[in-house]
């Protein structure tokens, strides 16, 4: 179960206001009574009298660069704080923020909300209808212009209008009835303790908690926390089977121990892919590892001062998303502490089962087969309109026009993944 514990709800009162990069993940320990350990995704003994439970509070990054990262992290067991400037026009531009088929280069606020929360609807929708939740919360209540009681119904007319964008869809029932407005100059906003509240009780109704896993994999959980502890965030997958048998009570049975990967890999703990081959070898740790490897390479805004032989690659990356091997491995060889540059095909790997990047291919006239070619794309990074003769062509002449392919998704949404995904082929086929 993810959600927050109470010291980490200072911390709201700068959400509004501070850009993250990436995916930041925050981890504390709080030894209050009947409070949340911020430690990763597990719990257990609940409903007993130790009300201790592991969640862990991840803050998502705004930036549409880094929005192919955010479905790694998305799980039905999680609870959703949709934080909002209640300054910000729902119908305020946001520019750079995206790209679409036309070109439009910016969207609205409230089209931004639309898009995050379809994506975690999209993402983490469980079996059970109405999970995961999600809470809307205001921030720079305290600076609103309005006073007294007209505040209080600015700021909730200002979550009706996104509570309408979704009424009469099945995401209507996800959003949380409650609402809560807060400050950002008072770290002691008693409404933050209200919101405290009610996430524990939100926590409480999920259809999984009260869990109980076993005793063995409690044990080994915390041993593979402590190796991850030490700065290891990656590990083979014949490795954990010799700490498997070190422990004092072995999974002694493999089918328990994928069990318990795949588990964990449900729950956000650990990144495992047991029917991927080349993949089922390898078990992440830390899931902001990839992340962050990610971040480094999109981020290496001084890489061309120091890489001269390489100067064009990284132009011809950041102008078209076109990623090659030796390019990415020279960046990540920057990054000693990390373990980037040793772990690169695995890293690429990963990054490609994930549509955060794609291999380009060439197919066979037939379309019967792929040769793959030996660079890459990253999608998230393309932002060159498309031509307006391309898109108010109907004929060329001396051309032939290619059938058109029409996808029609459940509540209007195409997840980036799979738009990523098309680009990607292609990009490999016709560039």
């Amino acid at each position: 179960m993810s959600s927050m514990c109470t010291d980490d709800f200072e911390k709201l009162s700068t959400i509004g206001s501070v850009s993250s990069q990436g995916i930041e993940i925050t981890e504390r320990n709080s030894e209050k009574p009947d409070s949340m350990r911020v430690a990763s995704f597990l719990e257990y003994n609940a409903g007993t009298q130790h009300k201790e439970a592991f969640v862990s509070l991840w803050d998502f990054a705004g930036q549409f660069v880094y929005y192919a990262t955010h479905q790694l992290f998305f799980s039905p067991r999680s609870i959703y704080l949709l934080v909002l400037n209640l300054e910000d026009d729902l119908d305020r531009s946001l520019e750079e923020w995206y790209l679409d088929l036309k070109g439009k280069t910016s969207i609205e606020v409230k089209g931004g909300v639309d898009f995050w929360l379809k994506s975690i609807f999209t993402y983490a929708r469980g079996i059970v209808p109405t999970f995961p939740k999600i809470i809307l919360v205001g921030t720079h209540f305290d600076q609103m212009q309005e006073s007294g009681d007209q505040r209080y119904k600015i700021a909730h007319g200002y979550f009706d209008k996104i509570r309408t964008i979704f009424q009469g869809t099945p995401l209507a029932y996800n959003i949380s009835k409650h609402e809560f407005l807060l400050s950002n100059t008072d770290p002691n906003d008693p409404k933050i303790d209200r919101l405290r509240d009610e996430i524990i009780c939100i926590a409480r109704e999920y259809p999984n908690w009260g869990e109980k896993m076993p005793a063995k994999w409690i044990e080994l959980q915390q041993n593979l926390e402590d190796i991850r502890r030490q700065g290891k965030s990656i590990m083979s997958l014949e490795h954990l089977r010799s700490i498997v048998q070190r422990v004092a009570s072995p999974i002694e049975d493999e089918e328990q121990l994928m069990l318990f990967l795949r588990a964990h890999h449900e729950m956000g703990t650990y990144i495992y892919f047991s029917e991927a081959d080349h993949l089922n070898k390898f078990i992440i740790l830390e899931p902001q590892w990839i992340v962050s490897a990610f971040r480094y390479l999109i981020g290496a805004i001084e890489f061309k001062a120091k890489y001269g032989p390489l100067q064009k690659q990284w132009v011809n990356f950041i102008e078209t998303g076109r990623l090659e091997y030796n390019l990415a491995e020279n960046i990540w060889r920057g990054d000693e502490e990390s373990h980037f540059f040793e772990n690169t095909d695995i890293i690429f790997l990963f990054l490609e089962k994930l549509d955060i990047i794609a291999r380009a291919s060439v197919i066979s006239d037939d379309g019967m087969s792929s040769t793959p070619l030996k660079y890459y794309y990253v999608p998230s990074l393309l932002k060159e309109a498309p031509q307006k003769e391309i898109m108010q062509a109907r004929n060329f002449s001396g051309c032939l026009n290619t059938p058109v392919l029409c996808f029609k998704f459940k509540e209007d949404f195409l997840p980036p993944a799979i738009f990523n995904r098309i680009i990607a082929i292609c990009l490999g086929k016709f560039c």
